[in-house]
């Protein structure tokens, strides 16, 4: 199956509000059926769901993970000693 975006998922989840079909739905977007259903019972989506147990937010991550690709560009790579 092609990848879908985020428009084609809330478009069937419109479509699906509309009409009642859920496999009719899924099918015309490219969305597969088991995704729509868990999304329309209110699902978060995977990467939200742990947020919480992580031990970085994300903006401490992305800037992490900045301060090591800076590192390394100015020949000074991280080492596991």
């Amino acid at each position: 199956m092609k990848p879908y975006t985020e428009l084609d998922l809330q478009n069937s989840l419109a479509e699906y509000a509309e009409t009642g079909k859920l496999r009719d739905a899924a099918k015309n977007h490219g969305i597969p059926h088991n995704t729509l259903y868990y999304r329309s019972q209110g699902t978060n989506l995977a990467p939200y769901v742990q947020i919480n147990n992580q031990k970085l937010s994300p903006a401490l991550e992305e800037r992490l993970a900045e301060w090591i690709l800076f590192q390394g560009a100015i020949g000074n790579p991280l080492s596991y000693k």
